[in-house]
């Protein structure tokens, strides 16, 4: 997802507070500073899309300095890479 931090927030303390330093909902979850229309992107894998929602409506929604969020669900991955041993 794509957030729109107000300077006055921090976007540290927006990172942390997205994330956290555990699991999300038992999710791993990353966050990252970024340059262009929205400076904060984080992505965080959720079991169902029941999980998704419990994510965006409590721990991203309690944070005031985020001001826009835009969100693009993978329902399916058709291919991805892998490592070979």
């Amino acid at each position: 997802m794509c957030l729109d931090v107000a300077e006055h927030g921090g976007r540290d303390r927006v990172a942390f507070g997205v994330v956290g330093v555990e699991q999300v909902l038992g999710c791993p979850a990353v966050a990252a500073a970024t340059t262009g229309t929205t400076n904060l992107y984080a992505t965080v894998v959720c079991a169902s899309q029941r999980d998704l929602y419990q994510y965006l409506t409590t721990r991203v929604a309690k944070l005031p300095a985020i001001t826009h969020v835009e969100t693009a669900p993978v329902i399916r991955t058709l291919k991805q890479a892998a490592n070979q041993t």
